[in-house]
């Protein structure tokens, strides 16, 4: 479901996208992408001390094929909407 994302990321070296947050869940994976273009996507953390935050960091970067040092939240830290921004080394 990220393969626009992920040619987009190939051709500009960046890519800027929502994310929609669910936590707590049984595993990692994106579930949809949303009529606002928002990636919906399950987290298998709980948001508790950033740990949901840094499995979606993790997950992103895998899926992107980065290091998580290049997915940045731009904004959304504390809620479940949040701006990320990937860029290719």
């Amino acid at each position: 479901m990220l393969e626009s994302l992920i040619s987009e990321l190939a051709e500009k070296d960046t890519v800027q996208f929502y994310v929609r947050v669910r936590s707590g869940m049984a595993k990692t994976e994106v579930q949809s992408i949303m009529d606002d273009e928002s990636v919906k996507i399950h987290v298998a953390a709980i948001a508790e001390n950033g740990k949901a935050n840094a499995e979606l960091k993790r997950y992103l970067a895998q899926e992107f094929g980065v290091a998580k040092e290049q997915v940045k939240m731009l904004s959304g830290a504390t809620t479940r909407v949040k701006l990320i921004r990937i860029i290719r080394p």
